[in-house]
């Protein structure tokens, strides 16, 4: 999987509180400068110290096992993969779409913070996914921009998102009325 489908992924499970932000697994005292993400400023040069590194990933860790422990008490029902799928799909969809149109580009998916942010990168890219770890980088940079619209790419991934959706939800109504025809004795379905 390309990592800005990783990226997009993470940022929806972000959406749903089913993963928390990266920042809440990064303790602020942990880095030289707190207010930068990890591969920024100074923050950078200290993970070439194996020790420090080392300490990163145990802290990060723990958090993450702490973040689990505190979702699974929450006692949430699990949503089925389908629904998961179909989600993802109908979450992208209007911003990959108004992305490509030009619109809305200076907002973006921020996995650092989980949420929607305000800024534009220096350049024009098609798509507007925040790299967590390096806020001015753009993991979706070879999907396009707008000297340079790579054949098409980003038209054609934002037509299959919206395509997607729709016929998961076509197929999400069709589940819906035959359970319900089911759960009524119709047997006409």
């Amino acid at each position: 999987m390309c990592p800005w489908c990783r990226y997009m992924t993470i940022f929806y499970l972000q959406q749903l509180q089913m993963l928390p932000a990266l920042r809440e697994l990064v303790p602020p005292a942990l880095l030289r400068q707190p207010e930068q993400r990890l591969l920024q400023g100074h923050n950078k040069e200290q993970w070439a110290d194996p020790w420090q590194l080392q300490l990163l990933l145990d802290v990060v860790q723990a958090r993450a096992a702490d973040w689990q422990q505190q979702y699974q008490q929450r006692q949430q029902p699990v949503p089925r993969l389908g629904c998961l799928l179909h989600g993802f799909f109908q979450q992208w969809s209007g911003p990959l779409s108004d992305w490509v149109l030009g619109k809305n580009r200076d907002l973006h998916a921020d996995l650092w913070s989980g949420t929607w942010a305000p800024g534009s990168f220096s350049k024009p890219y098609t798509f507007s996914l925040q790299d967590p770890f390096h806020a001015s980088d753009c993991p979706a940079r070879a999907i396009g921009s707008d000297t340079n619209n790579n054949g098409g790419t980003a038209a054609f991934i934002a037509y299959m998102f919206s395509s997607s959706s729709r016929v998961m939800q076509r197929y999400s109504d069709t589940c819906t009325a035959a359970a319900a025809a089911a759960a009524s004795g119709d047997t006409r379905l």
